[in-house]
């Protein structure tokens, strides 16, 4: 019964205190944890920053590194960022594990309440329904930017984290690199001279700051830099867009330069066996876009090949195939791409056509949809992208290619 109740209040914060478990990394954050969401909007400051506010909107663009649920999201605003990026700025409360023996994270904590609910036979856990504030988890105040960031898409999955916050085992402390009160967790494939790297970048912009909670994330091509608390003064957002944005244009500075091949010729062939593997796809996945660029009769393309073609490509995610060549319907050659974002959109994926841009086209940063396709399409480095609203279980060349050829005929982005 005190299970069915409490899941019956979930979500109901009230101003006084939020029925979720919580805690704050900050005294200054307690009133914020126990309150369970900001005491005030930040509309002004979201659009100071020229980003269209938005409240609990979670962007499809930025599912790789936003929360999971959009009442975990408040006061968010998107758009282009002050150094050109495509972003999201908002206050998020971020999901903690709470065990037997309380938070899953290390370092000093204020206003802790866990509780711990087992909810199978013998100890063992079931699981957690799929719902917000579901399962054994505290929240914690933060504020987040996300920065879409193609160019690092080939980098293993990289979290720098403040020194306390991480096990020390595995997780090497930057002391060497200037940034004494941070570490970096050993993920498959960071390597000591991919940890220099990654310190350089964010040495200038993270070397001075003290926040008791500060995380860096990147991944499936998105940056996401976070800390404690809801911050609402505009001084201090610009601060934190200019940090994220920093180290974004520092990674991408690492990354090889484009490939100078036309864009007309195929790639290589791909080599699955090849790939690092963070950029293997589902093994599900695999097989049916080899199967559908058999049956269309389309090149099938090493997606290695593709990222160094189109490091900037603004599809989100990352490829997990590509078919090149001259679809039904379509008077010139393109590539056909399916993305994955990864987390808990890593069973699905998201199909896209791509082909040169009609000379003189543009569109706004972040793209524009076509509504009549349900298609995103923009334009970057004289290439047009055009990619489905929403993710999918499935692969269908020829669906993709033609809402594709439509979307860009009728906005007028590419001669195909």
């Amino acid at each position: 019964m005190f299970r069915n109740l409490r899941k019956a209040v979930k979500g109901m914060a009230t101003p006084a205190d939020a029925s979720f478990d919580h805690a704050a990394f900050s005294a200054e954050d307690v009133e914020d944890a126990r309150r369970g969401r900001p005491a005030v909007s930040i509309q002004p400051a979201i659009e100071a920053l020229g980003l269209r506010f938005a409240d609990n909107e979670m962007p499809g663009a930025f599912v790789a590194t936003m929360p999971s649920w959009p009442n975990y999201v408040f006061n968010g605003g998107r758009g282009t960022l002050p150094g050109g990026h495509y972003g999201q700025v908002g206050h998020e409360l971020l999901e903690v594990e709470v065990t037997q023996k309380g938070l899953e994270m290390g370092g000093v904590m204020y206003a802790v309440r866990t509780t711990y609910s087992n909810t199978g036979f013998f100890g063992f856990h079931n699981g957690a329904p799929n719902e917000p504030f579901a399962g054994n988890s505290a929240y914690i105040p933060t504020t987040a930017v996300h920065v879409r960031a193609p160019e690092t898409a080939r980098l293993p999955r990289i979290v720098v984290a403040e020194k306390s916050r991480l096990p020390p085992w595995g997780n090497p402390r930057l002391d060497d690199h200037g940034l004494p009160e941070l570490r970096m967790v050993e993920t498959d494939g960071v390597t000591p001279e991919l940890i220099a790297a990654v310190a350089d970048a964010c040495r200038p912009w993270l070397g001075q700051r003290t926040d008791p909670y500060i995380r860096l994330r990147v991944f499936y091509g998105m940056l996401n830099l976070t800390v404690n608390g809801y911050r609402t003064d505009l001084g201090e957002l610009r601060q934190l867009v200019a940090a994220a944005e920093g180290i974004a244009n520092g990674l991408a500075a690492i990354m090889p330069r484009a490939t100078s091949m036309p864009f007309d010729r195929p790639g290589p062939a791909v080599d699955l066996e090849a790939l690092p593997r963070n950029l293997l796809p589902g093994p599900q996945y695999a097989t049916m876009i080899t199967e559908a660029g058999r049956n269309a009769r389309l090149h099938q393309e090493d997606t290695l090949y593709l990222m160094s073609l189109l490091p900037r490509n603004p599809i989100p995610g990352i490829p997990w195939g590509v078919l090149f060549g001259t679809p039904p319907g379509a008077a010139r050659s393109c590539r056909i791409v399916w993305h994955n974002q990864g987390g808990r959109s890593m069973g699905t994926v998201r199909g896209a056509l791509i082909t040169p841009a009609r000379p003189g086209a543009s569109t706004p940063v972040g793209g524009m949809l076509h509504a009549p396709t349900a298609m995103y399409a923009e334009v970057v480095d004289d290439v047009a992208y055009c990619w489905n609203q929403q993710r999918s279980t499935e692969v269908d060349a020829q669906a993709v290619a033609q809402s594709g050829v439509t979307t860009l005929r009728a906005l007028g982005l590419a001669d195909i």
